[in-house]
């Protein structure tokens, strides 16, 4: 790397917007409020309640999700008013278009990696109730919103709820650096118009950073199995995506079909067998499960196509050659897509719904270093991972350190995506290289320390941290192993 390729703020950072009040936006926004550089920092949420995905919604929308649409079709930009300007407010009836405000969490969500390396380096525990400790170092969820909350309220004169980054924009023609970004923002109020319709407020506001900071686990995925749109289409109410399951009595005496073994599936399998008649689990994978199963569960491989016989029989087909007949409920457990709607006018092509091409060490766009992700990464100890890359953006964009040639970040996204293809496996940490990356996100940010007297340290890791570490990546390695992450490797 030489000195004059490398990739340089084209202007000082004065004012940056930060998208999102979940794990990554807290840890983003602590990150550049102590770096003290910086005039404006304005975190957004969309609710009125900070946690991310770890809000319980209790009683979640009831998702139509037709098989094999994508992102865009589900999550598109919606419709902005025409006459909005700078430096007005605009005013109009709310938008009946679904969002997927609801999150994934269920009654039953637990942690499923230690607190002592889950957790941000300067708050080690997440001050919850004991009894809501599972096991040794695990917690239920709601311990997790709480802490997020907490963590994000150091600061919450520079949070703002309830807005909705709704379109950005930037003028890439002024070729001396001062173009900033547009952000069309709409805020929900508690008016009326006098038809009855909540009215939202619209406005813009420009910033010279955005860090994108949503999360992935927003707009769900089922895949387009043969014979399935004909079953949705007859019986909607009994395709559903593991996105609205909340507890064991939803399902009560049924006889379901889950299909997915990964987290979501297996802990929907583990809960809902205390209530339901009948659950047949459906994996790819060869791999062990984490849960072995009941009396009334039985593991089937996948399906390859759904039968409706008369217009009112669902035949379910799987690849040994069984079948089930009428089950009361289909669930998909089968991931979520990345979306972003508000990039459509910048960066039509930002996500493939699968991975994010365009950006370097899962965080910087290599279009726009300006342009930033935080949390992409999965399997890489969450938080932890988050802090990383929140700290190495906010050197970044205070000035203190520069990005490695243009040319070399293409290498490594391409390099990437050749290797692990348009699917989960691109932002996925490998097993065994987790400290690898976050060693080289600490060396590329100048090492462990702040620079110039601001900011904060990058996390190091004790002995303890070690061992603990290397203990859970054996028992992810028993869970996911050859089986579940070889699969993964292809698409749904």
């Amino acid at each position: 790397m030489t000195q004059s390729n490398e990739v340089k703020l084209p202007k000082r950072v004065k004012s940056i917007a930060i998208i999102g009040g979940g794990a990554s936006g807290a840890i983003t926004l602590d990150s550049l409020i102590q770096e003290g550089k910086f005039d404006k920092i304005t975190l957004y949420e969309r609710r009125d309640v900070l946690g991310g995905v770890w809000v319980l919604d209790h009683n979640p929308d009831q998702l139509d999700i037709p098989p094999g649409q994508s992102q865009d079709q589900l999550d598109p930009k919606v419709e902005i008013p025409n006459d909005l300007k700078l430096n007005q407010t605009f005013k109009t009836s709310r938008s009946k278009q679904q969002r997927y405000l609801h999150t994934a969490s269920y009654e039953d969500l637990r942690t499923n990696i230690p607190e002592q390396l889950m957790t941000y380096s300067d708050e080690k525990t997440w001050g919850a109730d004991p009894k809501l400790k599972v096991e040794e170092h695990y917690i239920r969820g709601i311990a997790i919103q709480n802490y997020i909350e907490r963590y994000i309220n150091r600061h919450s004169k520079n949070v703002v709820l309830r807005t909705t980054v709704e379109s950005i924009n930037k003028d890439y023609s002024i070729k001396d650096g001062s173009s900033q970004f547009e952000l069309t923002l709409r805020k929900e109020t508690n008016l009326k118009d006098q038809d009855g319709n909540y009215i939202d407020e619209w406005s813009i506001e420009k910033y010279d950073a955005v860090v994108i900071a949503t999360g992935h686990y927003h707009v769900p995925y089922i895949p387009n199995v043969p014979g399935l749109n004909e079953v949705y289409q007859r019986f909607p109410s009994k395709i559903k995506h593991s996105k609205t399951f909340r507890a064991s009595n939803d399902f009560k005496d049924q006889t379901l079909i889950v299909i997915g073994s990964r987290a979501s599936g297996a802990d929907i399998v583990e809960i809902a067998s205390n209530s339901a008649k009948f659950i047949y689990q459906s994996k790819r994978s060869e791999g062990p499960l984490r849960f072995e199963g009941k009396p009334n569960t039985q593991v089937k491989p996948t399906i390859t196509k759904y039968e409706l016989l008369n217009n009112k029989d669902i035949i379910v087909h799987f690849k040994d050659g069984s079948i089930v007949k009428n089950p009361d409920q289909i669930i998909y457990a089968t991931g979520f897509r990345f979306s972003y709607p508000f990039l459509k006018d910048l960066y039509p092509n930002f996500t493939t719904g699968y991975i994010n091409p365009d950006l370097y060490l899962h965080t910087f766009s290599i279009k726009d270093p300006l342009l930033s992700v935080i949390g992409a990464p999965t399997d890489a100890i969450s938080f932890r991972a988050f802090e990383f890359q929140a700290i190495l953006l906010s050197r970044f964009l205070s000035g203190k350190i520069h990005l490695p040639s243009l040319q070399e970040q293409i290498e490594w996204t391409l390099e990437r995506f050749i290797t692990k293809g348009d699917n989960r496996a691109y932002h996925t940490i490998d097993l065994g290289g987790k400290l690898e990356y976050l060693a080289y996100l600490t060396e590329l940010g100048g090492g462990v320390e702040p620079l110039g007297g601001t900011g904060r340290p990058f996390p190091t890791w004790t002995q303890s941290d070690l061992e603990l570490h290397a203990a859970i990546q054996e028992r992810f390695k028993k869970f996911f192993g050859e089986g579940e992450l070889n699969e993964e490797q292809k698409k749904l």
